[in-house]
């Protein structure tokens, strides 16, 4: 029993240094990058490498990549800016702020027509709603999510919601719809 406690203090240890490491290392990118969308591009992977470990870097990083994209006007950036800012504040269980963030993303992704990340602001308000028990609203906006990537063959993002869909089937009590759902998950995320 020692040695598993062992290895599981040596394997997360393992993955925090290698987190810190492509962290570092993202971060001489953005001191090397010479265009602002490049840098604004990496302080947002910056943030989502953050998203694993700690909530409020991810957060201030996220919020740096949006002011340097306002400054730029760079529309496609200010909106995944927005949903990263977005993932942190759901991190961080305050889910009115992500749902407002994750709202000013889907406008503006609305207004370029980029359907891939549409059909994933709906996905990531469905997982809100989720946390938050509105299971109803949930499998609403993760069904509509679903048909977004439907229309537009984006069928490799699909198993996202299907997973989404079987816990809250779960936590509704309805194993055969949640047992469909999850099984369609595991199918498609082969």
């Amino acid at each position: 029993m020692k040695r598993f406690y062992i290895l599981l203090i040596i394997s997360i240890l393992s993955f925090q240094i290698f987190a810190n490491d492509k962290i570092d290392s993202l971060f001489n990118e953005f001191d090397n990058a010479k265009k602002d969308t490049s840098k604004v591009f990496i302080l947002n992977e910056i943030s989502q490498e953050y998203l694993k470990s700690d909530f409020n870097k991810a957060l201030e990083t996220a919020e740096k990549a949006l002011n340097l994209a306002k400054e730029i006007n760079d529309k496609k950036h200010i909106a995944l800016s927005y949903t990263y800012i977005a993932y942190a504040k759901y991190r961080l269980a305050d889910y009115s702020e992500a749902k407002i963030n994750i709202g000013k993303s889907l406008a503006i992704f609305e207004i370029i027509d980029d359907k891939l990340h549409i059909s994933k602001c709906y996905s990531f308000i469905s997982q809100v709603h989720y946390a938050q028990q509105e299971y109803n609203k949930a499998i609403e906006l993760a069904n509509k999510s679903i048909q977004i990537k439907l229309d537009n063959n984006l069928t490799n993002e699909l198993e996202i919601n299907y997973l989404t869909l079987g816990a809250i089937r779960q936590k509704q009590g309805k194993y055969n719809l949640a047992l469909e759902n999850l099984a369609t998950h595991v199918r498609l995320d082969r």
